[in-house]
Protein backbone atom coordinates (compact mmCIF):
# COMPACT_ATOMS: atom_id res chain seq x y z
CA UNK A 1 0.00 0.00 0.00
CA UNK A 2 1.08 3.31 -1.11
CA UNK A 3 0.20 6.87 0.43
CA UNK A 4 -1.17 9.10 -2.48
CA UNK A 5 1.98 11.09 -2.48
CA UNK A 6 3.84 8.21 -2.87
CA UNK A 7 6.56 9.05 -0.12
CA UNK A 8 5.08 6.30 2.06
CA UNK A 9 4.03 3.15 2.03
CA UNK A 10 3.15 -0.07 4.24
CA UNK A 11 1.99 -3.40 5.04
CA UNK A 12 -1.47 -5.24 6.27
CA UNK A 13 -1.82 -8.90 7.32
CA UNK A 14 -5.57 -8.94 7.63
CA UNK A 15 -7.32 -12.05 9.09
CA UNK A 16 -10.68 -12.78 7.40
CA UNK A 17 -12.57 -12.26 10.22
CA UNK A 18 -11.30 -8.96 11.20
CA UNK A 19 -13.24 -5.71 9.89
CA UNK A 20 -11.44 -2.89 11.08
CA UNK A 21 -7.53 -2.66 11.20
CA UNK A 22 -4.94 0.28 10.76
CA UNK A 23 -2.34 0.03 8.10
CA UNK A 24 1.05 1.09 9.75
CA UNK A 25 2.85 3.62 7.08
CA UNK A 26 6.52 3.96 6.71
CA UNK A 27 8.78 6.39 4.55
CA UNK A 28 9.75 4.60 1.51
CA UNK A 29 13.75 4.43 1.12
CA UNK A 30 16.66 3.14 -1.00
CA UNK A 31 19.16 0.23 -0.18
CA UNK A 32 22.88 0.45 -1.86
CA UNK A 33 25.84 -1.75 -2.05
CA UNK A 34 28.70 -3.81 -4.34
CA UNK A 35 28.47 -7.36 -3.80
CA UNK A 36 31.95 -9.10 -4.48
CA UNK A 37 33.03 -12.54 -4.78
CA UNK A 38 34.98 -13.49 -1.84
CA UNK A 39 38.56 -12.84 -3.44
CA UNK A 40 37.37 -9.29 -4.46
CA UNK A 41 35.91 -9.79 -8.26
CA UNK A 42 32.84 -7.81 -8.89
CA UNK A 43 29.71 -10.05 -9.29
CA UNK A 44 28.48 -8.49 -12.70
CA UNK A 45 25.07 -8.48 -13.69
CA UNK A 46 23.62 -10.65 -11.41
CA UNK A 47 20.03 -10.28 -10.73
CA UNK A 48 19.19 -10.26 -7.29
CA UNK A 49 15.40 -9.66 -5.56
CA UNK A 50 14.51 -8.22 -2.10
CA UNK A 51 11.42 -9.83 0.15
CA UNK A 52 10.16 -8.17 2.87
CA UNK A 53 9.70 -10.11 6.22
CA UNK A 54 7.12 -9.24 8.80
CA UNK A 55 5.78 -10.35 12.03
CA UNK A 56 2.01 -11.15 12.85
CA UNK A 57 0.79 -12.51 15.80
CA UNK A 58 4.20 -14.04 16.83
CA UNK A 59 4.62 -15.77 13.35
CA UNK A 60 7.24 -14.62 10.15
CA UNK A 61 6.16 -13.93 6.89
CA UNK A 62 7.18 -12.66 3.59
CA UNK A 63 4.78 -10.38 1.34
CA UNK A 64 3.93 -11.14 -2.21
CA UNK A 65 5.49 -7.97 -3.42
CA UNK A 66 8.78 -7.85 -4.17
CA UNK A 67 11.86 -5.81 -5.37
CA UNK A 68 14.72 -6.26 -7.65
CA UNK A 69 17.84 -5.30 -9.68
CA UNK A 70 20.77 -6.24 -11.65
CA UNK A 71 24.06 -5.51 -10.32
CA UNK A 72 26.45 -3.19 -12.80
CA UNK A 73 29.13 -3.96 -13.99
CA UNK A 74 31.38 -3.36 -11.13
CA UNK A 75 29.03 -4.97 -8.57
CA UNK A 76 26.64 -2.00 -7.46
CA UNK A 77 23.41 -2.28 -7.02
CA UNK A 78 20.66 -0.19 -5.84
CA UNK A 79 16.96 -1.27 -4.35
CA UNK A 80 14.59 1.21 -4.54
CA UNK A 81 11.41 2.19 -3.26
CA UNK A 82 11.70 0.21 -0.12
CA UNK A 83 9.88 0.38 3.14
CA UNK A 84 11.74 1.53 6.25
CA UNK A 85 12.24 -0.06 9.33
CA UNK A 86 11.39 -3.49 7.91
CA UNK A 87 13.14 -7.04 7.75
CA UNK A 88 14.34 -7.96 4.46
CA UNK A 89 15.72 -11.08 2.53
CA UNK A 90 17.71 -10.82 -0.66
CA UNK A 91 18.52 -13.18 -2.82
CA UNK A 92 21.07 -13.24 -5.38
CA UNK A 93 20.78 -15.23 -8.50
CA UNK A 94 22.67 -17.04 -11.09
CA UNK A 95 21.73 -18.21 -14.30
CA UNK A 96 21.11 -21.75 -15.07
CA UNK A 97 23.99 -24.31 -15.96
CA UNK A 98 24.05 -26.63 -18.75
CA UNK A 99 21.21 -28.93 -17.79
CA UNK A 100 19.31 -27.33 -15.42
CA UNK A 101 15.86 -25.20 -15.41
CA UNK A 102 15.48 -21.97 -14.48
CA UNK A 103 17.59 -19.39 -12.36
CA UNK A 104 19.00 -20.80 -8.73
CA UNK A 105 19.69 -19.27 -5.79
CA UNK A 106 23.14 -18.40 -5.00
CA UNK A 107 23.10 -16.37 -1.77
CA UNK A 108 21.01 -14.86 0.69
CA UNK A 109 21.56 -12.11 2.62
CA UNK A 110 19.00 -10.52 5.34
CA UNK A 111 19.17 -6.96 6.75
CA UNK A 112 17.20 -4.75 8.47
CA UNK A 113 16.23 -1.01 6.84
CA UNK A 114 17.53 1.85 9.06
CA UNK A 115 13.95 3.93 10.18
CA UNK A 116 15.05 6.91 9.58
CA UNK A 117 17.48 7.04 6.59
CA UNK A 118 16.18 7.73 3.08
CA UNK A 119 19.23 5.85 1.91
CA UNK A 120 20.85 2.80 3.36
CA UNK A 121 24.37 1.62 2.14
CA UNK A 122 25.07 -2.41 3.06
CA UNK A 123 28.55 -1.52 2.10
CA UNK A 124 30.80 -4.45 0.45
CA UNK A 125 28.91 -7.83 0.39
CA UNK A 126 31.26 -11.11 -0.25
CA UNK A 127 29.32 -13.50 -1.66
CA UNK A 128 30.70 -17.35 -2.62
CA UNK A 129 31.04 -18.39 -6.14
CA UNK A 130 28.83 -20.34 -8.03
CA UNK A 131 29.87 -23.95 -8.45
CA UNK A 132 30.70 -24.98 -11.42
Amino acid sequence: MKSRDGRCQGLAFVPPDIEEFDILMAPRMNVTGTMLEVDGTPVANRPISAIVEFEFDGEVYSATDKWGTTTDAQGRFELTGLIAAKKYSVRVLREPQPGEIGQRLEFALHFTTDKNNPTQDLGEVKIPSPKE
